[in-house]
């Protein structure tokens, strides 16, 4: 049975939070927007209360949101987040597990999406009615500069750190700077309808990385943060609820290549990234030690995205250096030959 996309949907940018009712099955039938004008493209996936989200920034610079709906197997429709004033990087997008905390009356359960501006990093939060979204207005909530003259040249990453109630949990997130250093800052909640963000960026420790973190939630209160260094080598930091681990390097990981570096926990631990020669590569870790590197054939070049769907399986969504979009499943084992994204076959028929 063929998926298929809905028609891109704009949400209205005059209150602070816009709702829109999503349309299904809608004739737009293509990515194109994608790869409009020749430059770069960015993807994000994060699961969701009715199954995953994928977060895209097309190469006309607007970032979209669309929702895959497990029980009716069928795609929300693509919105485009509201007030996109500034030359926005790639996006990233997380899920809030926990319930309770609001945002201007509205729960904050749902997702958390972040895009580094010119000077500021832009927050949107994002929950879900129905068929419709319920989206806040762009948050400029952090400066990309660090006080000493570095700033933020990734995307940012972000995790929840404690999943306190009623309130949301605490949150941090994670940026690569201009020095080659990671450094977080901290959103702690302290009312129903506020919180804020700690003051200053703080140091973890590691330098000479290259490319963006990538922060994947184990549980509520626990993250593996991954970062990929200028040598090749992967490099892991494990907070356990209360601290961080320090700088591990996993068990196989070698010097790989470089980039972007990915990970999700679908019973196991996967991680992805790219060989010097521009493949695609995982492993897994899967109690005691990790696999060795495996190589696939895929046109994914930038931009990993995977995202867990059920038990041991999931989706890795990816861009090829035509800036398209592309899918591929993983099956616990192995990654499946890659896919492009069209409304055919947005995700494969054996999900």
């Amino acid at each position: 049975m063929h998926k298929y996309l809905s028609r891109i949907l704009a949400i209205s940018a005059a209150s602070v939070l816009v709702q829109t009712t999503i349309a299904r099955g809608g004739s737009y039938c293509d990515l194109s927007w994608v790869a409009a004008n020749g430059s770069q493209a960015g993807v994000s996936a994060a699961p969701s209360a009715n199954g995953h989200v994928v977060a895209l920034r097309g190469t006309d610079g607007i970032i979209r949101l669309n929702e895959w709906q497990t029980s009716s197997s069928t795609w929300s429709g693509w919105i485009v987040l509201p007030s996109q004033n500034d030359s926005l990087g790639d996006p990233w997008v997380q899920y809030i597990s926990n319930p309770g905390g609001t945002y201007n009356g509205t729960s904050i359960a749902g997702q958390n999406v972040y895009a580094r501006g010119k000077t500021f990093i832009y927050q949107w939060i994002c929950t879900r009615s129905g068929n419709s979204w319920v989206t806040s207005q762009a948050t400029p909530v952090i400066s990309i500069l660090d006080g000493s003259g570095n700033k933020v040249i990734s995307r940012v990453a972000s995790a929840q750190i404690n999943a306190s109630t009623p309130y949301g949990g605490e949150q941090e997130l994670f940026a690569t700077f201009s020095n080659g250093t990671v450094k977080y800052r901290k959103w702690t909640p302290w009312g129903l309808n506020n919180g804020s963000w700690n003051d200053t960026w703080t140091d973890m420790g590691i330098s000479g990385v290259q490319g963006a973190p990538y922060a994947i939630q184990l549980s509520p209160t626990t993250v593996n943060l991954y970062v990929h260094q200028a040598d090749g080598s992967i490099r892991q930091n494990y907070w356990n609820g209360s601290s961080w681990s320090g700088w591990l390097t996993p068990d196989g990981s070698g010097s790989i290549g470089y980039g972007d570096v990915a990970s999700t926990f679908a019973t196991y631990h996967y991680l992805y990234s790219f060989s010097t020669n521009g493949n695609l590569e995982s492993e897994a870790y899967t109690g005691g030690s990790w696999t060795a590197w495996t190589t696939y054939a895929s046109p994914i070049k930038k931009s990993l995205a995977p995202v867990k769907t059920s038990g041991f399986n999931g989706i890795l969504y990816g861009i090829d250096a035509n800036n398209a979009v592309w899918s591929a499943v993983f099956n616990g084992s192995s990654l499946t030959s890659s896919a492009p994204v069209n409304c055919q076959n947005v995700l494969p028929d054996a999900l």
